[in-house]
């Protein structure tokens, strides 16, 4: 990188005679006063004329120390609506050789190397403060000490802080602030905003109508005649009344009935009737129920948390608990008690994220997601509870403030039960379902970003 040179020599200088410029002997036109104004120029010739010529449009005066190689090599320089700085640039680079105010009205054309700039330029204390740089880390002091001695070859460093104090030319000292600059920038950080939803429903049914699970047969009059021998003294009141006629069994066994004497015969209950006459058979079924439920419960909960990261840097979310799990027994015999000692590990059941961060160049936020479900099974090897263990890793492409569902975990169970015979008609036809859902949303907020 070329610096401009905009500043005054404060020193004094020993110059060597200025050598004819053109190839001509005669001496330098009478300098004006420097001009800011804009200049175009097409000037051909030796390098010496040109720079000479160069600089007289701003009123400068050019005064070459000696040796300077390449001043009589012809070159060409072509510019428009140029300022002083800019042509100093240029001419720097095309002719190898620097150029030093002395006042206002005059520079020092020196040759462009480090022999010459180490004598030449004027040095500079300046304190530059490094972002993102850790006081007490003394590797990143050293790094900066290092980044400073091989480099720029500056040996004596004050740090201080997170500023270091150098001494240099204004070139390096431009140069040591940018590479510190982009080497400590501050690291972009992302508010991790996380929601865990666990939805569980359950939905049962229960609409028919049940077949009937005992049938019994019998004859009605056997079941009169028993009735009738059972209270015979009844009857004959009952004959003797003229409330019933002899010889009419059922007539009989119907008026037992209605006075509360066959509670315990199978006729004070509803039957049919086949036939007719002895034959007359009777049928009686057992309850038939009829069911119409509905029963539908929702159950929720939520865990929400926000979590501050830097760049690259893995956080954590835990939505569960830790369970006990005996994995070993000690048992100690002596004398005629004995006593067990159990070995208890505790285990992280519910959900385990894990988000690591990093944000990209166009702005997005790549997001490193390991996710890990563990729970009880429900059954046990060896007094020990099975545990299932579930885990999914994913990378997402998320743009800042926006939600993104990262995991789905739906799980579903239908039980189907029918009692009676299908198709006789409409029975209990029970439909339970029970579900679980498991919703995880994350949100990525940028609080801080790089500044490259």
């Amino acid at each position: 990188m070329r610096r401009r040179c905009h500043y005054l020599l404060l020193a004094t200088l020993s110059v060597v005679p200025l050598a004819p410029a053109h190839g001509q002997g005669s001496a330098l036109p009478s300098p004006e006063k420097p001009s800011p104004r804009l200049r175009s120029m097409h000037l051909t010739g030796q390098v010496a004329g040109v720079i000479q010529d160069a600089f007289h449009l701003y009123g400068v005066t050019v005064v070459f120390v000696y040796p300077i190689e390449g001043l009589t090599r012809p070159i060409a320089v072509n510019l428009t609506d140029a300022d002083l700085a800019t042509t100093a640039e240029v001419l720097d680079a095309m002719a190898h050789c620097f150029f030093v105010p002395v006042n206002e009205n005059t520079v020092l054309a020196v040759q462009d190397d480090k022999a010459h700039r180490s004598h030449y330029e004027r040095l500079f204390t300046e304190t530059i403060v490094i972002p993102n740089l850790q006081a007490g880390d003394t590797d990143e002091r050293s790094e900066v000490e290092g980044l400073l001695s091989s480099v720029f070859g500056i040996t004596k460093s004050t740090l201080r802080g997170n500023a270091v104090t150098v001494r240099a030319t204004k070139r390096d000292l431009l140069q040591i602030e940018d590479t510190l600059t982009h080497l400590f920038q501050p690291q972009p950080q992302v508010l991790l905003e996380i929601k865990a939803y666990i939805v569980s429903r359950n939905h049962n049914r229960d609409l028919g109508v049940q077949t009937p699970q005992r049938i019994k047969i019998f004859n009605v009059d056997s079941e009169a005649e028993s009735l009738i021998s059972s209270n015979s003294s009844v009857v004959a009141e009952l004959i003797k009344a003229g409330i019933v006629t002899a010889g009419d069994t059922l007539g009989i066994a119907e008026a037992l009935i209605a006075e509360g004497y066959g509670s315990n015969s199978v006729l004070s209950s509803s039957f049919v009737t086949l036939g007719g006459g002895i034959t007359s058979t009777g049928v009686q079924f057992g309850s038939v129920p009829a069911n119409a439920s509905l029963t539908t419960s929702s159950s929720q909960q939520l865990q929400s948390a926000l979590l501050q990261l830097g760049n690259a840097q893995t956080g954590k979310l835990r939505v569960g608990q830790r369970y006990p799990v005996e994995t070993a027994s000690t048992k100690a015999l002596g004398g005629s008690s004995s006593t067990s000692t159990p070995t208890i590990q505790y285990e992280d059941l519910g959900l385990t994220l894990e988000a690591k961060p990093q944000v990209l160049s166009q702005g997005e936020v790549l997001l490193h997601i390991h996710g890990t479900l563990r729970a009880l099974e429900g059954t046990s090897l060896n007094g020990i509870p099975i545990i299932d263990n579930q885990e999914f890793i994913t990378d997402l492409s998320v743009p800042p403030d926006v939600t993104t569902v990262v995991v789905s975990n739906l799980s579903e169970t239908e039980t189907r039960t029918v009692q009676g015979f299908a198709g006789f008609a409409p029975t209990d036809s029970g439909l339970n379902r029970q579900t679980t859902e498991l919703l995880v949303t994350l949100t990525p907020h940028l609080t801080r970003q790089s500044t490259r």
